[in-house]
């Protein structure tokens, strides 16, 4: 008699310093589609032998890998999406993974200055989705001789360095439609997305430098723009319906809404996005006179709030929305209301995530 057995889908490998791996892993891992690598005892030796042309997905969490874990990437030709989290990726890791033949989505921590001085790639890039995150330390430094005269000193200074080559690999990424950036300073990584891609269709920005509006007003492609903690007030929104007035998304989460100073009016400005379909206010001290604001806004069609601000009583202006189909009230008040039938989770209908 034959019994299938099935495959597994996904590994998780935790090796430590105690307490290896055990010897007969390899042959499962070889099985899995995915391979999630977590641990203090990891090395890029373990890594590359329990990877194989199966896997088609990595992660690796807060390991003892290096820098160029992933510099055998090409040999996995099914590999579609890496992870990498508290490990920061350097020159051979990340040539490997943007030349590689299938990858389309990258969530890496990487060196902007040895991202930015990496060469055009050998071939198209299939990639569709970047989420980075842009550590400009450490800089190159030396010791300050003027600080000698008084005695020795250990104060260190930036030397200025050869000029860089301003993400010229980015050419080769006319598929990518998705970018995610946190930086204390995203703008020159931005620029480069303008310059040699004309933008993408979707970015999500986390830092407070408003100065970015600017440069994603020149990307002609952008759709869908979510801010995370830009402590957003009326100036800000009419920074955003001036500079990019192409915007079918919205999304605008804070990390504290005490510093949040969007008034009704300050909504109000969105009605010259005429594209605009898709709202997402998160952590925005919102209240009923806000809603009465946002009901003007009559070409809306999908709607987010986190809010606890808001309940039934603040909510009910909504229903003067005309196109109104979709409704995400996740930690509001509001208990029960005649949108019932068009309630759900924000996350789960992005289509143009896909």
């Amino acid at each position: 008699m034959c019994i299938a057995v099935p495959q597994p889908d996904t590994i998780f490998l935790r090796p430590t310093a105690s307490e290896p791996l055990p010897h007969g892993l390899e042959a499962v891992a070889h099985r899995c589609r995915r391979i999630e690598f977590e641990g203090s005892g990891g090395t890029d030796e373990q890594l590359r032998r329990f990877v194989s042309p199966r896997t088609e997905s990595i992660q690796i969490f807060q390991n003892g890998v290096t820098g160029e874990c992933l510099a055998f990437a090409r040999d996995c030709p099914r590999l579609s999406s890496v992870e990498t989290i508290g490990v920061t990726l350097t020159s051979g890791s990340l040539s490997a993974l943007l030349n590689h033949p299938s990858l389309d989505e990258l969530d890496i921590q990487v060196n902007a200055r040895e991202l930015e001085a990496l060469p055009e790639l050998s071939q198209p890039s299939s990639l569709q989705r970047l989420i980075i995150d842009l550590n400009y330390w450490p800089f190159p430094t030396a010791r300050d001789h003027s600080a000698l005269v008084d005695g020795p000193s250990e104060k260190v200074v930036p030397v200025p360095s050869s000029p860089p080559a301003q993400f010229v690999w980015l050419k080769q990424c006319e598929q990518l439609r998705e970018v995610t950036v946190r930086s204390m300073d995203p703008i020159p990584f931005l620029e480069a997305v303008g310059t040699h891609l004309q933008g993408v269709e979707r970015i999500n920005a986390g830092c407070q430098d408003v100065a970015i509006l600017s440069v994603l007003g020149r990307w002609p492609r952008l759709r869908h723009l979510s801010l995370e903690g830009f402590n957003v007030n009326d100036d800000m929104i009419g920074k955003i319906v001036a500079h990019c007035s192409g915007l079918s998304t919205l999304e605008i989460d804070e990390y504290s809404s005490s510093q949040v100073a969007i008034s009704p009016d300050g909504l109000r400005m969105l009605k010259a996005l005429s594209g605009l379909k898709r709202l997402r206010l998160g952590r925005c001290l919102l209240n009923h006179a806000h809603m009465k604001a946002i009901a003007e806004l009559r070409q809306i069609e999908e709607l987010s709030f986190e809010d606890d601000s808001i309940d039934n009583v603040a909510i009910e202006p909504l229903s003067e929305l005309p196109n109104l189909r979709r409704i995400s009230l996740k930690r509001t008040r509001v208990s029960g209301s005649r949108f019932r039938d068009i309630q759900g989770d924000w996350d789960e209908w992005r289509p143009w995530r896909n």
